[in-house]
């Protein structure tokens, strides 16, 4: 998985489409899924290796994600912000993906609808000011 990401992520340019892209991607799969529960679980389960394994997995992509916001950052596609913090948001914003209301229905109608509204919500607040009265 993280091969196919650091790929993909070599084959696109707009850091918008990226990050839909790579948000449907995660969500496909596991959109019927509650992974904070489950993982909160599977930690009882799986050796710590094998856990130790899955973090540094998961950071490794968060970093190369990171690579994405501060190339965006230099083409100006997005304004100055620390690149970490933008992936590491961007992965917590991909868990809402998975909520399901109380009801048991998902918060969103499909994982495309999810990837889009989850990226608007962070790309508006990369969004570079056009406030011209200041």
């Amino acid at each position: 998985m993280e091969q196919s990401i650091k790929q993909y992520l070599k084959t696109e340019n707009d850091l918008r489409k990226i990050l839909i892209g790579l948000a449907i991607a995660h969500l496909e799969p596991t959109h019927h899924m509650n992974l904070e529960g489950l993982m909160g679980q599977a930690e009882r389960y799986i050796p710590e290796e094998q856990m130790e394994k899955l973090r540094e997995g998961t950071e490794r992509v968060i970093l190369s994600i990171a690579d994405s916001f501060s190339k965006a950052i230099e083409k100006g596609e997005i304004r100055p912000i620390d690149p970490n913090i933008a992936s590491y948001a961007y992965n917590s914003l991909l868990m809402m993906g998975n909520i399901k209301k109380a009801d048991g229905t998902p918060l969103f109608k499909t994982p495309a609808d999810a990837a889009e509204q989850i990226v608007d919500i962070l790309w508006k607040g990369l969004q570079i000011e056009n406030n011209t009265s200041k």
